[in-house]
């Protein structure tokens, strides 16, 4: 069964061996060791939780909706279940960097996922901050009838969620970029 065996060719001079045999580059090296991995894990996991409370929210404020016939347009837009969704993927990437051999590409990877994130936040707590107000004009924070206050109450827990869920995107933004900055001065 093995008689014959093709004799094995040495690999040419000066190139690596494929795969976990192979040597960090030093950048790589320098991003491996300089990653603050515990910041990056708090970061990460905290916008996997917004992201999850922006979907399930959202869910939660269409049910309600549909459940009154209230109109659409701001209101039955969904946003907090596509945001999320782009939250909840930023969160992963992030928690993805501490397990990975190329931290500098994952991180980068990662970089631009938030940076996405951020922006579909923006677009959730803005478009939140219109159905608050818009409730707020109503009088739905006012109302005698719990499912009314439920609708307005949601949204305002959706802006609340969206604003921290941005301010974590810049948190992690901020910290690739100080850890850039840190590895270029080295």
């Amino acid at each position: 069964m093995f008689g014959y065996r093709p004799p094995m060719r040495p690999r040419p001079y000066g190139r690596q061996p494929i795969g976990n045999g192979s040597r960090l580059s030093n950048i790589e090296y320098k991003w491996k060791a300089l990653w603050p991995t515990l910041a990056s894990t708090i970061i990460g996991s905290s916008i996997i939780l917004c992201g999850l409370l922006l979907f399930t929210l959202e869910i939660a404020s269409l049910a309600l909706i549909g459940k009154f016939g209230t109109p659409t347009g701001v209101y039955g837009s969904g946003v907090g279940i596509w945001t999320g969704v782009f939250i909840m993927v930023a969160g992963v990437l992030i928690v993805v960097i501490n397990c990975v051999k190329s931290v500098r590409l994952w991180a980068l990877i990662a970089f631009c996922a938030t940076i996405a994130a951020a922006a579909f936040a923006i677009i959730d707590f803005s478009i939140n901050a219109a159905r608050v107000d818009g409730s707020r004009a109503a009088g739905e924070f006012d109302s005698i009838f719990s499912d009314i206050k439920s609708i307005a109450g949601l949204a305002a827990a959706q802006l609340a969620f969206g604003l921290v869920a941005f301010l974590l995107c810049l948190a992690f933004i901020g910290l690739y970029i100080y850890t850039y900055m840190k590895i270029k001065k080295r």
